[in-house]
């Protein structure tokens, strides 16, 4: 999959990849870039290391992928990111935080469908401190017994971020 999606834009150039690596750096503190080599994607090493992405845990694949997305983001963009929280460690959660922030700064509309509150917190600060924050809608839905899908609640811009740090660490109550 990251291959595929490397090699659509990586004809044309990487829109973002500087940023993207600039900010891949804060969680993998030794990557220089993105390189593929025969049909495997690798991150290149400041050393000129080359590491397979399937070689790294689950949570820097997650952030190599966040940072492949937004390497590649041409505007405008729709992104869809269901559960970007999943298999990272708590110190990489901001970092995908700020790729998601970072993808709506520059003007694509963002979809996040997370169920934790730290993530969603942590969202909501990076993009106030991005300057997104007034645009950045929060639906809260619960899921019947039937399947369907209904709003529990709904906030925008800062009042979205001060509810959800109201509500507290479980999106169930």
């Amino acid at each position: 999959m990251f291959e595929s999606l490397y090699l659509a834009y990586a004809r044309e150039g990487l829109a973002n990849e500087r940023s993207a690596i600039e900010l891949l750096r804060k969680y993998i503190d030794w990557v220089e870039g993105f390189e593929l080599l025969g049909k495997e994607l690798h991150l290149r090493s400041v050393s000129g290391k080359r590491v397979s992405i399937y070689e790294l845990s689950d949570g820097h694949r997650v952030a190599a992928f966040m940072a492949l997305l937004y390497a590649i983001a041409r505007q405008p963009s729709t992104v869809l990111v269901d559960t970007p929280e999943a298999f990272v460690h708590p110190d990489g959660l901001t970092v995908v935080a700020d790729f998601i922030a970072s993808l709506a700064a520059s003007g694509s509309q963002v979809i996040v469908a997370t169920q934790s509150i730290e993530f969603l917190r942590g969202l909501l600060r990076r993009a106030r401190e991005r300057g997104v924050l007034d645009s950045t809608s929060v639906q809260r839905l619960a899921i019947s017994r039937d399947g369907v899908a209904r709003t529990v609640a709904r906030w925008s811009g800062e009042a979205s971020l001060s509810s959800i740090e109201e509500l507290g660490a479980d999106l169930r109550k």
